[in-house]
């Protein structure tokens, strides 16, 4: 007779971070969230030359393959390769993610155009005087000196994050209305 194995419950909940993790891994996706990063870093590792004459096309069982139209850079891919590999093991967050390249001859200008970074949301605007008193009225009611601090400070931020995302939507109103000077007053 044979031991079935039975699943059992984990012993405390998961957290999300924990279930994408283990999906990702197990879906074989976290080649295509690498490949990703290495698309978008790609300009910044090699420079912005040789990022138009090869680009990253493929990310598997950590070989990055990646594809010329010319076969020149063909070649001279062979050539650069353990050059790229040390530039990438010292750019990339982790070393491991590439440990072979492979330049094949194909359309590079199939493949979808390298998109930069999104850069830094701008810094949040300064807590005013009405936001301190929100928070200090707010913490005011908590009798424990820990949790009331711990609350302060996140709904502090949370005013702050709320300033910012107001101060945002009003100036993307007001570019998109149209212009006063054009309306005619109604009769």
């Amino acid at each position: 007779m044979s031991a079935v194995k039975k699943k059992t419950a984990p012993q405390r909940p998961l957290s999300l971070a924990e279930v994408i993790s283990t999906q990702t891994r197990r879906w074989k996706l976290q080649y295509l969230q690498r490949l990703e990063y290495l698309r978008r870093k790609w300009p910044e590792i090699v420079g912005p030359y040789l990022a138009e004459q090869l680009r990253p096309a493929r990310l598997y069982k950590k070989t990055l393959r990646l594809v010329t139209a010319d076969p020149i850079w063909l070649q001279q891919g062979v050539f650069i390769k353990e050059e790229l590999l040390q530039k990438l093991k010292k750019m990339l967050p982790r070393p491991d993610w590439v440990e072979d390249i492979q330049v094949v001859s194909g359309a590079a200008d199939q493949l979808p155009p390298v998109q930069p970074l999104p850069s830094r949301p701008p810094p949040l605007p300064e807590a005013d005087a009405q936001m301190r008193r929100q928070v200090q009225q707010a913490a005011a009611l908590i009798a424990r000196p820990e949790l009331s601090e711990a609350v302060a400070r996140a709904m502090l931020s949370w005013l702050r994050l709320d300033a910012a995302r107001a101060s945002r939507i009003n100036q993307k109103s007001a570019a998109a209305a149209p212009p006063d000077d054009n309306q005619k007053e109604m009769p």
